[in-house]
């Protein structure tokens, strides 16, 4: 999240005064170059540190090392696998993920009251009981494939293009091309074979992928984004290709997040692939949520974060207690 929106807003202040003073014909290039040299030196000393040695015992990135810090769990709950009941499960799996990211791409990023304002407009409920009927900017066209109008109920005829969506079909792809034995250096190769643009961690493990750095290296140059939730997105093929084996998914989940993400952001494509997993076997969602947090370490910032908000959610009623 971001801490330091109130130097964002003191920067672009600056950068306005820069651009009217510029105009006026004064001399501020110079000044402006010895800022970007200086900003781009802080940025160069953050980006080559790291966390306390303390911090790295506490959140290690290696997979033996995160298994010592677990708590006990199920690990593998099938001793066979239980075909009619994987098929229905996954089935509703795979169309909630498809309707999800359906209903939500149109209204990405955007804040409650901007949602609550659309929906008052076209005189639905919100928060959302069904597919938007319209969307702003109808004529958009999202990842060079679908107008933004065939997301809305009267325009949708197939899942539209969706890069949540992309990385559940590459998954997949990368399970059929290298079985699941797969390496990070497989997924780095399928990332290369068939993946056309990503955004934030994603985006910058594949340019440097792209101009040869190693799968071990992808996620650690030019990535602040390293803790962000872009793995999160990856985590539901491990998922649904181990049924009733949360370690197994998690283990698939952190060969795969490796390639881009650090830390929380490995935690957390584990977490969701192991809770995934877990639900497939069992009816309590909520227990399939505890189940998956003990593929993570115990002192790591997600387990307490998501701890936290098992412990208050029975005192959560709707969206805005939520927020």
């Amino acid at each position: 999240m971001p801490y330091f929106n109130e130097l964002a807003g003191e920067l672009r202040r600056l950068l306005d005064w820069a651009d009217v003073r510029h105009e006026q014909g004064l001399a501020v290039k110079g000044k402006m170059a010895g800022l970007a040299r200086r900003i781009r030196s802080l940025r160069g000393e953050l980006e080559k540190s790291c966390p306390s040695p303390a911090a790295e015992r506490r959140e290690p990135n290696d997979l033996e090392a995160i298994r010592e810090l677990r708590k006990r769990g199920p690990r593998k709950m099938w001793d066979s696998f239980q075909a009619a009941k994987y098929a229905d499960r996954v089935r509703g799996a795979f169309l909630g993920r498809a309707a999800g990211c359906t209903l939500g791409a149109p209204v990405e990023g955007w804040p409650p009251e901007r949602m609550k304002q659309l929906a008052r407009h076209l005189g639905v409920k919100f928060p959302p009981r069904d597919y938007w009927p319209a969307v702003d900017m109808p004529y958009a066209v999202r990842y060079g494939k679908d107008t933004r109008e065939a997301y809305t109920k009267g325009k949708l005829r197939y899942v539209p293009v969706d890069d949540d969506m992309t990385y559940t079909v590459l998954g997949l792809l990368i399970l059929e091309d290298f079985g699941p034995g797969f390496t990070t250096a497989d997924v780095g190769k399928a990332w290369l074979k068939y993946l056309p643009m990503a955004c934030t961690a994603e985006r910058e493990a594949l340019a440097n992928l792209r101009a040869g750095m190693s799968w071990r290296r992808a996620a650690e140059k030019n990535n602040p984004y390293m803790e962000w939730i872009g793995a999160d997105i990856r985590s539901d093929p491990w998922g649904y290709a181990c049924p009733g084996w949360p370690e197994m998914a998690a283990e698939m989940a952190y060969r795969d997040a490796y390639l881009s993400h650090r830390y929380n952001g490995i935690y957390g494509e584990m977490y969701f692939s192991a809770v995934i997993a877990a639900a497939l076997a069992v009816d309590d969602p909520v227990e399939a949520l505890r189940i998956g947090l003990t593929e993570i370490p115990a002192t790591c910032r997600l387990h307490a974060d998501v701890s936290w908000a098992l412990k208050v959610a029975a005192k959560v009623t709707d969206h805005v207690k939520a927020k």
